[in-house]
């Protein structure tokens, strides 16, 4: 008898344990659905129900998560606003601010015991970080702005304009917008002089694997710089890092070779020497005529301002003299 008892009263705290989870259940996944699943609107500033937030007080403690965020921050925003940078900001083989980036002693890595502990009032973040992180930071009331990927030069000048907004420095916002387009007008002069079948046609090698095809910013600089780019014309296949066969199609005029791997793993010089002495590439006429260019990565991985200056570099490199040549 004592035995029933006992079962009997172990079966019915099993089954109010069940009926109590149950009813926890849809709360939670409600709870958690923005998190799980990124469904609400996330770019931009919002808060931690996708709602947009305006009529921010001007920020003072500014984190920066990415490279792009840091290079457009430290020439836009006020002095002394911005607290922390990326931990690409020191590199000068992957930062055009390397120098200026000194004066900031704190870097910023994507962490919210880190981020918490700087007592930011905003924090600039990318698309491409992951998105629980940006949540969580939400949650705690701290507001972050999530940059999108800029798939062309105008994307990036709308964003500076939109930082011009958001940190009161719509002037200065201007004048970074109205150089970008100053250089682009300069170029485009030369450019139109240039009968379109004596266009050069380029291909590019990037550590990553990353070719920048169409609808790519890459691709907006090439057209800017008056060259056809190998790669939007390209059929790419699965996760094929280095399509030869289409490279061997296209048949590019000029090769680009990366300056930067962001590993830290790989022998760049054994990296060149592979392409450029590749039995199956001989046939290209970039190889055959030795038109191998290095351009920094500075510029050709970049998407914040200094993005135009690869326009320069790609237009001296294939029509210029200041061009720098691998033999």
């Amino acid at each position: 008898m004592c035995h029933k008892k006992q079962n009997y009263i172990f079966w019915i705290i099993v089954l109010l344990f069940l009926l109590a989870l149950a009813g926890c259940s849809p709360a939670v996944s409600k709870k958690a659905l923005p998190y799980m699943k990124n469904e609400k609107t996330y770019l931009g500033l919002r808060d931690v129900e996708g709602h947009e937030i305006k009529n921010l007080p001007q920020p003072r403690r500014i984190v920066s998560l990415t490279i792009r965020s840091d290079e457009i921050l430290m020439e836009l925003a006020e002095e002394g606003t911005v607290i922390a940078l990326s931990k690409w900001a020191d590199d000068p083989v992957a930062s055009n601010i390397s120098e200026a980036a000194k004066q900031i002693p704190l870097r910023a890595l994507p962490s919210e015991e880190m981020i918490l502990g700087m007592k930011p009032d905003l924090v600039v973040a990318s698309q491409s970080q992951p998105y629980d992180l940006i949540y969580r930071l939400r949650s705690l009331g701290i507001p972050v702005y999530v940059c999108p990927l800029a798939h062309n030069v105008k994307d990036t000048e709308k964003l500076i304009l939109e930082f011009g907004k958001l940190l009161r420095r719509e002037q200065k916002a201007k004048e970074m917008v109205d150089r970008m387009e100053e250089v682009i007008r300069s170029y485009a002069e030369k450019i139109s002089k240039i009968p379109e079948e004596e266009k050069v046609t380029v291909y590019r090698f990037t550590v990553s694997g990353g070719n920048g095809g169409k609808n790519t910013y890459y691709d907006d600089i090439c057209n800017k710089a008056g060259v056809k780019n190998a790669a939007a014309q390209m059929v790419f296949r699965g996760t094929q890092l280095l399509p030869k066969e289409q490279v061997l199609q296209m048949n590019p005029d000029v090769i680009f070779l990366p300056t930067w791997d962001w590993s830290g793993k790989l022998d760049l010089e054994a990296y060149k020497r592979d392409i450029i002495e590749d039995p199956a590439l001989q046939t290209v006429k970039a190889i055959k005529n030795k038109r191998l260019y290095v351009i920094p990565d500075t510029h050709m991985l970049c998407s914040s301002q200094y993005m135009v200056e690869c326009i320069r570099d790609i237009y001296e490199a294939c029509y210029g003299e200041n061009g720098r040549h691998i033999n």
